[in-house]
């Protein structure tokens, strides 16, 4: 959804989903901005690649703000797709959690974002996936940020 306070006119907002290859992962049919200000998108993936911890698959998305056909305001983000929920291993058996369905057993660490050279800030991008690739390896596969919200640039390194 997107609010766009005041005259909303011939507002529309478009959207351009690609995949990590940088294809079009899905059309999106633009929207108009209503009365009330809002429009609502719908991007149907047809073969979704799952997101997973060894392999992270981002999709990125642009989102663009347009009166009468002429860009006003864009904005770029990523996701993932994965789905996440309890189930048995077998049949009757224990639940577990899953990952795409299938079974994940979560190894984890509380990651104070603590960084000798900056404190609570990487000096640099490589220092952030050095972070990651160093709990990988050490046989993690997930990180609980505590203290503080997440550096974005943290995220676009998973």
């Amino acid at each position: 959804s997107v609010r766009a306070p005041g005259e909303v006119g011939d507002l529309t907002i478009a959207a351009e989903v690609r995949g990590a290859t940088g294809r079009t992962a899905a059309d999106v049919a633009p929207a108009p901005v209503g009365d009330d200000g809002e429009a609502r998108l719908v991007a149907a993936i047809p073969s979704p690649i799952p997101w997973t911890p060894d392999a992270p698959h981002m999709y990125r998305v642009t989102v663009r703000l347009l009166r009468d056909g002429e860009p006003l305001d864009a904005v770029h983000t990523q996701f993932g797709m994965r789905d996440i929920d309890v189930g048995p291993l077998d049949g009757d058996g224990p639940t577990y959690i899953r990952l795409n369905g299938e079974p994940v057993y979560l190894r984890g660490a509380l990651d104070q974002s603590f960084h000798p050279e900056g404190v609570y800030t990487h000096p640099s991008n490589e220092a952030i996936r050095r972070d990651l690739v160093l709990a990988k390896q050490a046989g993690l596969n997930f990180l609980r940020l505590h203290i503080k919200t997440p550096d974005p640039l943290s995220l676009i390194h998973i």
